[in-house]
């Protein structure tokens, strides 16, 4: 049984295997599509229905529909459907039982291993929630793999013997990033490329649903402005004064505020009696944002809009709200308007990456368009006036992720994933410690863009040049337990010191029960290693006593008895999955 190859989208998802000829194959869901929309709807039955018909469902049921849970993975939050609340892991559980499920029906057989990719700028938290996600759904995961890692390998495979620098743009429907890699000749015999990661560059919190959100933002506000004084004067009229004297108040306000009740505020101000007013405002939305199905509807609209616009140059946009409708036409060039700090963004970070890197624009061959996103035609027309005549539109965006995938869950397969892809740490990790300041700050132990799997120096390597970067001391007189407070931020170098603000906790270390009466100033090692799917294990020795603690972090900022909640959820959600079929 081969294992699959799983790009786990905050959109979309895709599987990928590849077939007896050595071709990567995108599998079909139940729907016939090779991408599932990753939605959950929990229905009135208590179903739990992922794909294209939960993301639909997200306009009648709102409140019954999960979406973009990728974005949460790695936070300690919970997101609602029915008045249930799931953990992001446990919903991209769901999302990918469903995925296993199809393709145990393609094979005819169990299907157990699973190669999920992941955003390169993920960090250890995301990292591990993500394979946490794929354990609750029965995948034995085999491995992480960065997403832009993945597109590389697809390429390297269908363009043997060319060596060169490519900048991989992976603009997905809620995540963002951008990642330079090497890419070189197979060694002789072989046919499997060198795929080297120099650097990588994101934003978690940027993708094409905010492109969306813009244009959503944009009709919605040119509704208002056309409608709200007549929905709000319906509402009005008759039960605070006469029509007449009503619309002279609401021209008086001019631009409307943003709700009912800043209105409402307003007319008393005016005049108006405040009960009246309020009783007639009640439940009164002038504009379609207010409205979860109203809003539902006209970003699907909008959606379909953008992906017209990757073909024609204009097409409209209709909004339907408290019986009336709205129809705005729209132009690539207004798409283009409203969205250019979103593109900005991302030029951004191609620069900040490039400029970290010494790297000029000329030396890369190849850009290569990874994610559905990169069909929008200001990203393309952004990557060709900057990279001219360098932009790869031959490999599928929207496969080409779960199709490095499976190549990688070949070369697992086959042994010798390692000769193949270098990874690296998308983050530094370090610790908490005072300064000579007497201010706490983060002390770098591995550092950003390290390759992966790396650890930092051990007490017995002093003739590192990295060995004083895990050394600390106790704090205090008679210090019996010592905390290493582990955060993860992002740093090119060991001298960069990191205000505790600007950096992510994300677990803790104790050494306990030190002998007593011990003056401040006792040694204690930090040593990091960190492997390839960024699970990070950190040792600490009280040099002095020969204490020692090693843990494998459960990352996040939580304590003893919420990690064992969590563990018991997950487990809980394990045995769900594993006797519930995921419908689609």
């Amino acid at each position: 049984m081969p294992i699959i190859g799983i790009d786990l989208g905050t959109t979309f998802s895709v599987v990928a295997f590849v077939d007896e000829h050595g071709h990567p194959d995108t599998l079909l869901n139940t729907e016939g599509q090779p991408l599932t929309a990753s939605a959950l709807w929990i229905d009135e039955d208590a179903n739990m229905i992922v794909g294209q018909l939960a993301l639909d469902s997200a306009i009648a049921y709102p409140d019954d529909v999960i979406t973009m849970a990728k974005r949460s993975m790695g936070h300690d939050v919970k997101l609602k459907a029915r008045d249930k609340e799931f953990t992001p892991q446990e919903v991209s559980a769901i999302i990918l039982k469903k995925l296993k499920q199809d393709a145990e029906r393609h094979f005819g057989q169990p299907v157990d291993d699973a190669v999920i990719t992941c955003p390169a700028f993920f960090g250890a938290a995301e990292t591990q929630a993500t394979e946490e996600a794929g354990k609750m759904a029965g995948f034995n995961v085999r491995r992480i793999f960065p997403e832009p890692a993945a597109a590389a390998l697809a390429f390297g495979y269908d363009n043997p013997g060319q060596e060169q620098t490519l900048l991989v743009y992976d603009l997905g429907g809620g995540t963002f990033d951008i990642t330079l890699f090497k890419i070189g000749a197979p060694e002789p015999g072989s046919t499997t490329p060198k795929i080297e990661m120099i650097s990588t560059d994101g934003d978690r919190q940027l993708g094409g649903a905010d492109w969306n959100t813009r244009v959503v933002d944009w009709v919605a506000e040119a509704f208002v402005a056309q409608q709200g004084k007549t929905i709000l004067l319906n509402a009005l009229k008759d039960k605070v004064g006469g029509e007449d004297d009503v619309r002279k108040a609401l021209d008086t306000i001019g631009n409307l505020p943003p709700t009912a009740e800043a209105v409402g505020d307003e007319l008393v101000g005016l005049g108006f009696d405040q009960d009246r007013v309020k009783t007639a405002l009640k439940d009164v939305a002038f504009d379609p944002r207010t409205v979860s199905t109203t809003r539902q509807e006209l970003y699907s609209r909008v959606e379909r809009a953008k992906i017209a616009l990757a073909r024609v140059a204009k097409t409209a946009v209709v909004c339907q709200h408290e019986g009336f409708s709205l129809k705005v036409d729209l132009m690539r060039e207004k798409f283009a308007e409203l969205t250019k700090d979103l593109l900005d963004r991302t030029e951004q970070a191609i620069d900040r990456l490039l400029d970290a890197k010494g790297y000029t624009k000329d030396q890369i061959h190849q850009v290569l368009c990874a994610g559905g996103s990169t069909r929008m035609s200001m990203v393309r027309d952004m990557l060709q006036r900057k990279f001219p005549g360098r932009v790869n539109t031959q490999i599928e965006p929207d496969l080409c992720v779960a199709q490095g995938a499976a190549r990688m869950a070949k070369l697992i397969e086959t042994g010798n994933p390692h000769e193949t892809t270098i990874s690296l740490s998308p983050h530094a990790y370090g610790v908490l410690a005072l300064g000579e300041d007497g201010k706490p700050h983060v002390y770098p132990v591995i550092l950003k863009d390290e390759k992966l799997p790396c650890a930092s120096a051990r007490p017995n390597e002093q003739s590192r040049p990295d060995y004083q970067y895990g050394q600390f001391y106790t704090a205090s007189d008679g210090q019996a337990r010592v905390p290493l407070e582990v955060y993860e931020f992002d740093g090119l170098s060991h001298q960069e010191l990191q205000d505790k603000e600007s950096c992510r906790k994300i677990g803790s270390v104790f050494i306990e029960n030190l002998p007593p009466n011990r003056p401040r100033g006792q040694q204690v090692f930090a040593t990091f290693e960190l492997d390839e799917s960024l699970q990070l294990t950190v040792s600490a020795l009280d040099v002095s006593s020969g204490a020692t603690k090693s843990v494998q972090l459960t990352l996040g900022d939580a304590k003893s008895d919420e990690i064992q909640k969590n563990a018991v959820r997950s487990a809980a959600m394990s045995r769900l999955l594993q006797d519930t079929e995921v419908k689609s």
